[in-house]
């Protein structure tokens, strides 16, 4: 199930730490994704899925890529872990890509001009 995409290879990848699990039915499985900032991009192995807030269910059993995205902030890559019979729910904290920012307040700063 898993791979790395986007140029980062498994081993760079750190295991994202369930904030609750809860138990469900045997042979089902469910993942929810929540982030600090809203709407942001979720992709697993490289597959867009939705925006969070998002819930999936039903992925097979496994370790999963999971990358998080939003424009203005870093992107998060993580390795989030499917489990039978268990609703993992994962937050992700995104950082503000300061370069970004800078490259925006500077190429303002050049139509001010």
């Amino acid at each position: 199930m898993l791979f790395a995409c986007g140029g980062i290879s498994v081993a760079e990848l750190l295991l994202l730490e369930s904030e609750q699990t809860e138990s469900i039915a045997q042979r089902h499985t469910c993942i929810t994704v929540r982030a600090n900032v809203k709407k942001c991009a979720v992709f697993l192995n490289g597959e867009y899925q939705g925006n969070t807030t998002l819930t999936i269910r039903e992925l097979p059993q496994g370790l999963y890529h999971l990358q998080v995205q939003k424009s203005g902030y870093l992107v998060a890559d993580y390795l989030a872990a499917v489990t039978d019979g268990k609703h993992e729910h994962y937050y992700v904290v995104l950082e503000k890509d300061v370069q970004e920012a800078q490259s925006v307040q500077a190429a303002q700063g050049d139509l001010a001009e």
